[in-house]
């Protein structure tokens, strides 16, 4: 029985990146046709997103113009909750699918592996767009470098002067077509 092995090449374009000290990983494929654009689409929408969220803090500001959020009456501290709730749930709902976003991206489970020790001591951390930024200011450089591996990758193998290990010279195709030929003749 004859016996054939593949996909040796497979594992040869996964890029796994370490995200903490306590070596947990996500792993990245430098052949993944989708994933540059996927990516480029996040820092869009981020982008957008952020346009989105000044927007709504342009009217949370008009809707409580005149009131503090913090004020100090008689010696008493008021403080407008409504207010503090209102923004605050504007902030978390951008952070949330900011963080659904890159779980989506880079593997379900990102975001509590890159931030795994504040996970650790309080379990329903929502990272904030300081550190949403963060991740993205080290991630980047890596995936630029993916993004560089893909193209090399591209060239090499579609490279003009490329020939595949399976093919005959030309002399040889010419010499098979003329035996061929000369075959079919001769019936």
């Amino acid at each position: 029985m004859q016996e054939y092995r593949i996909g040796g090449k497979v594992s040869e374009n996964l890029i796994k990146v370490i995200v903490n000290s306590q070596d947990d990983y996500i792993m990245l494929n430098s052949n993944d046709a989708v994933f540059v654009d996927k990516y480029t689409g996040i820092i869009k929408w981020m982008q957008e997103r952020g346009t989105s969220y000044d927007k709504s803090v342009g009217k949370w500001e008009k809707k409580y113009t005149g009131r503090k959020l913090v004020e100090i009456k008689d010696g008493v501290t008021e403080i407008d909750t409504e207010q503090i709730l209102e923004l605050s749930k504007l902030r978390i709902e951008m952070c949330m699918e900011c963080c659904e976003r890159i779980d989506s991206l880079f593997g379900d489970g990102t975001i509590k592996k890159y931030f795994r020790e504040i996970y650790e001591e309080i379990p329903d951390f929502v990272p904030d767009e300081d550190c949403i930024y963060d991740f993205f200011e080290e991630i980047s450089p890596i995936v630029g470098d993916v993004f560089n591996r893909r193209i090399d990758n591209v060239k090499a193998k579609y490279r003009k002067n490329r020939k595949p290990t399976h093919t005959k010279s030309k002399s040889e195709l010419i010499a098979e077509y003329k035996e061929k030929k000369e075959a079919v003749a001769d019936e």
